[in-house]
């Protein structure tokens, strides 16, 4: 992630899991871009910043919408036959 720390620097943060250790391994670096950089920077940032929020309000709206909505289909379009397999080993010839 970036971001702008208390001085108005950028701050680049990585964090991953070391699989082999188990371990979370965090790493932080301090940017200094050019004004071309900074700007460029800038409208990537707010972009990002405008499609979270407005996802976020998406969301939050179609929440809204369906919260009467209490059950879930697992099969919407109707429950499938259910094959008993120890029934069906039985049925077959022994060789």
């Amino acid at each position: 992630s970036i971001l702008r720390d208390r001085h108005n620097e950028y701050i680049v943060s990585n964090t991953y899991i070391d699989c082999s250790d188990s371990m979370r391994k965090s790493f932080q670096f301090r940017i200094y871009p050019n004004k071309k950089q900074e700007v460029a920077l800038e409208r990537t940032l707010s972009t990002c910043r405008h499609l979270y929020n407005d996802a976020l309000a998406e969301r939050k709206r179609n929440a809204e919408l369906n919260r009467l909505q209490k059950s879930f289909d697992l099969f919407p379009w109707g429950y499938p036959e259910w094959i008993n397999y120890y029934d069906q080993a039985n049925q077959l010839p022994l060789t």
